[in-house]
Formats: structure tokens, sequence, C-alpha cells
């Protein structure tokens, strides 16, 4: 690939472009890989919550919530993980428990500070 290609990949990518993409953050510690996954749909009361910033703490993992509130962050360990939902009029924490290799589908109601978990 051309380095030009390349570089324009690169930058587009970093740009954020795309539903749902999962990025990483320059971690301040050493850099923290998995197996789990966490699939999820954000709602702020009936409606889905696009354009969320969904953080694992401590991981340096993170994406935004695209059309319909879904993400998905994956490559996290296995325990529990603080999960951290940031948007307009919207700063909330969740606690999830994963298991190294599973998948975690979650459905979550965002309001202010709060985030309650509607199902698995």
């Amino acid at each position: 690939m051309p380095v030009r290609l390349l570089v324009l990949c690169l930058a587009l990518g970093a740009a954020g472009c795309g539903e749902g993409l999962v990025a990483t953050e320059v971690p301040t510690a050493a850099a923290v890989t998995g197996s789990a996954r966490i699939e999820g749909t954000l709602e702020a009361g009936p409606n889905a919550a696009a354009g969320i910033r969904v953080s694992a703490l401590g991981t340096g993992r993170w994406t935004v919530s695209g059309p319909g509130g879904r993400f998905v962050l994956d490559t996290l360990p296995g325990g529990t993980v603080t999960l951290r939902f940031e948007g307009r009029d919207v700063d909330a924490r969740l606690d999830v428990a994963l298991v190294e290799g599973g998948t975690v589908n979650l459905v979550v109601r965002l309001s202010g500070d709060q985030a309650v978990l509607v199902a698995p």
C-alpha cells in the first residue's frame, strides 16, 4: 500500500468515521488486553441514545454509540469492568461482570448521572 494511502486511511480512522467505531485511548498504565466483549444499546428515556462516548475505565478502550444507540467494546479483560457513559447531559457509570472469552449483551437506560441496566 503506498505510504500516502496508508496515511490517509489512518487519518480517516482516527477522525472517528463510522458507526460504533471502536478506538483506543493512549493508556496511562500497561495496555489491557483480553477476549471479553460487550454489545449494547443505550436509551435516554424512550429514545435511543446515539453519540454517547462509552469507556471501559482502566482499559484504554472506548467507542461512541451509533444510530439506534448501539455500541460494541471488545478486547476487554475478564472480571468486573466499570463502563462510563459521557454525552450531552449524561455522565454515568455502570459495573459489568465479564467472563474471559464471553460476550455480554446489554440495554442501558441513561439519565443524568444514572445508568440503569434494563436488560440482558
